[in-house]
């Protein structure tokens, strides 16, 4: 669980309190191919979700996804390669990185792991795979993408990824935000991409867990009584953050401060949480705990103007 806020930069702590700052956006999804793109489709309510064709086992029509439209670099590459890269070139364009000042071995690049390649691996062998000629690196394990983004623009310093099903992107965030607070690194590029993958579709499938609607554009429903389950989707955003005497002497603009971050694991279900648990107000309490030195004392607050 992170927080985040606008920074003003002028109460800002030095030294290990020094604050971290998010300077770089990048952002593709099935309703947009840009942050501000996606971010006009959320005010104007638009929806990306549409029948799901093509998936190898699942037949036509029979489940319903916001699935994106990319071009690979190459036959048979995985889709979330594509989409991370997509979405790092924004966050880093965004970030105004100038590479020629930038310390390559001081950049952290944390990507959430994604299901690796199965088809393009056998494709590549040829059947039945013949192990003399399998790449086993490419694209077979699941930090390709990380792996990938990192190559594309010489990132050095620590590689993160981790694999906590939805909270993996946040996961990512958070443990960049430690690099930097224990100075691994000055700068981190971190984030997430996810595909409709046949296998992870046909197991929630299974589960009886993904909403249908005879208008798609009606499945997503999580907050209504009638919700009949979740929508898979596809898409990836990555953020820059940094320590914020490294923003500043760089020129960076800064969108916003990341004040604190827990985990924690509930341990209960795969798929589902402790009604009863008191797990997540422990998690809400200590993330609260360790954002108070950002906010300010409630008795020290002026008074509201009398009527």
């Amino acid at each position: 669980m992170p927080v985040f806020r606008t920074y003003p930069p002028d109460d800002a702590p030095a030294g290990e309190d020094e604050p971290i700052v998010i300077t770089g956006i990048g952002m593709i999804t099935s309703v947009g191919r840009d942050r501000e793109s996606v971010w006009r489709a959320v005010q104007q309510g638009r929806c990306g979700i549409r029948a799901l064709r093509g998936l190898q086992g699942i037949p036509d029509g029979l489940l319903v996804g916001a699935q994106v439209d990319i071009e690979s670099e190459a036959p048979g590459q995985v889709k979330n390669i594509p989409l991370s890269l997509h979405a790092a070139e924004e966050a880093l364009q965004d970030a105004c990185i100038d590479w020629g000042t930038v310390d390559r071995d001081r950049f952290a690049c944390g990507v959430s792991m994604h299901v690796g390649d199965t088809s393009g691996i056998a494709a590549k062998a040829g059947h039945p795979i013949d192990p003399r000629n399998v790449p086993w690196w490419q694209q077979w394990l699941g930090n390709t993408s990380c792996w990938s983004v990192a190559h594309r623009y010489g990132l050095y310093g620590p590689r993160l990824v981790h694999s906590t099903a939805c909270a993996s992107g946040l996961v990512e965030i958070l443990m960049a935000y430690r690099s930097l607070r224990d100075n691994q690194c000055d700068i981190a590029l971190a984030g997430s991409s996810e595909v409709i993958h046949p296998l992870l579709a046909a197991g929630f499938y299974q589960m009886r867990a993904l909403a249908h609607h005879e208008d798609p554009t009606q499945a997503c429903r999580p907050f209504d009584a009638n919700r009949s389950g979740f929508v898979m989707g596809e898409g990836a955003a990555m953020l820059v953050i940094e320590r914020l005497s490294h923003a500043l002497d760089r020129g960076a603009k800064i969108y916003a401060e990341i004040t604190a971050g827990k985990m924690l694991s509930e341990a209960f279900h795969v798929t589902g949480i402790d009604e009863g648990s008191d797990t997540l107000a422990h998690l809400i309490n200590i993330t609260l705990r360790a954002v108070n030195r950002y906010l300010p004392d409630p008795h020290q607050l002026p008074s509201a103007p009398a009527d």
